[in-house]
């Protein structure tokens, strides 16, 4: 691959579909690290099975929460490339070489995996909330992605310094389309797979990061 690629995978209860996932993304990077957030089956021993490093969570505190545990954990353990993938079973692991390549050539340095089935394979209700908060996050943030929910991305490992991430949930999604835009970064979509439904994020899921993402944009307006 030429760069370290290290997978961070986020889990919360999901014994029965991690290890698979862990084995098979383990075929296109170097290390998969699995940040437990506060598990209460065996999603850790699953892991471990498959093959990853586990970093456990006592208490669930989100997937925004542990997925920058995870950002830190792979840059401890010395990963230029960091993917994030989720370990419920949506994402393909067979999408890490299209999502890598962008910033192996040099042509981005954070690469988003667009569901483009995304409005085929969801509730009305979900698809709604996908579009209403790609809509707000490209408006706050001078963006122009079209799944700005995406769990699926790779993130050049120093495009990350000066970073100011702080939630705990799924805002983290659109926090990072904020931060890469106020850095100047170069933001990329590649389409991915995504023929799966996995029920998730509610109606007070998307009006929490839609209240986030307005809020944070305004501080960073009067710092400005």
């Amino acid at each position: 691959m030429g760069l370290r690629t290290i997978c961070v995978i986020p889990v919360h209860n999901e014994e029965k579909t991690i290890q698979g996932i862990v084995r098979e993304t383990r075929q296109y990077v170097d290390n998969v690290i699995v940040i437990d957030d506060g598990s209460t089956d065996h999603s850790s021993q699953e892991a471990s099975a498959g093959g990853a490093k586990v970093f456990r969570i006592d208490r669930n505190q989100g997937v925004g929460a542990a997925y920058r545990k995870g950002l830190e954990i792979a840059k401890q353990h010395g990963a230029e490339i960091i993917l994030r993938l989720d370990g419920d079973g949506q994402h393909y692991p067979s999408d890490i070489p299209n999502l890598i390549e962008p910033i192996l050539k040099n042509e981005a340095d954070i690469v988003l995996g667009h569901r483009v089935n995304y409005f085929a394979s969801s509730s009305w209700i979900m698809r709604l909330g996908n579009w209403g908060l790609t809509k707000l996050t490209n408006a706050l943030t001078g963006a122009r992605v079209h799944d700005s929910q995406t769990g699926l991305k790779a993130i050049r490992t120093s495009a990350l310094e000066g970073f100011d991430l702080t939630a705990n949930r799924y805002e983290i999604e659109s926090e990072i389309i904020l931060e890469a835009m106020r850095r100047g970064l170069r933001l990329k979509e590649v389409p991915v797979k995504y023929d799966k439904y996995v029920p998730g994020v509610t109606v007070w899921c998307g009006l929490r990061v839609g209240i986030f993402m307005i809020l944070k944009a305004l501080r960073k307006r009067q710092r400005a």
